[in-house]
């Protein structure tokens, strides 16, 4: 498994997330809605992208708040 740099966008912001998955793919198949993107943003510094690293989730965890939530919005 890898992990991905991924942003979800609910309109006025983003969440940036890593997912740990087998590809892009897996993670576009299952949230559909989460940008995988190629490389890290300029404005984002070594403090925030520590942040996000200690924050990531697997793509196999259904019991993951962050993945609840864009689940939810399809409702």
């Amino acid at each position: 498994m890898e992990k991905f740099l991924t942003c979800y966008d609910y309109g006025t912001g983003g969440i940036w997330r890593y997912i740990i998955a087998d590809s892009v793919q897996q993670i576009l198949i299952k949230y559909p809605e989460v940008e995988v993107v190629d490389s890290i943003p300029k404005w984002m510094n070594q403090d925030v992208i520590n942040k996000i690293n200690d924050l990531a989730v697997n793509i196999e965890d259904n019991d993951n708040d962050f993945f609840n939530a864009i689940v939810a919005e399809r409702k």
